[in-house]
């Protein structure tokens, strides 16, 4: 996908998803959708989540500290 608006809209639908509950994937997801359009700054917040949820909840963080690195 690479439609600034369809962009924009995914970005809305999954913040919307993450009010419902914070999960390491949608937190990836939500990273991955702002890098993709150019916002560096919150690709990185959102990416941090997502390695510090996999963190806590056992799970392989290796995927969104991998986008991590792509936001430096």
């Amino acid at each position: 996908m690479t439609n600034p608006t369809s962009l924009k809209q995914a970005v809305i639908w999954t913040e919307k998803a993450l009010q419902q509950g914070e999960t390491p994937d949608g937190n990836y997801i939500l990273a991955r959708l702002h890098l993709k359009s150019g916002n560096k700054e919150a690709a990185k917040k959102y990416a941090t989540q997502a390695v510090k949820l996999a963190k806590e909840k056992g799970m392989d963080a290796s995927v969104p500290e991998k986008l991590l690195l792509e936001t430096k």
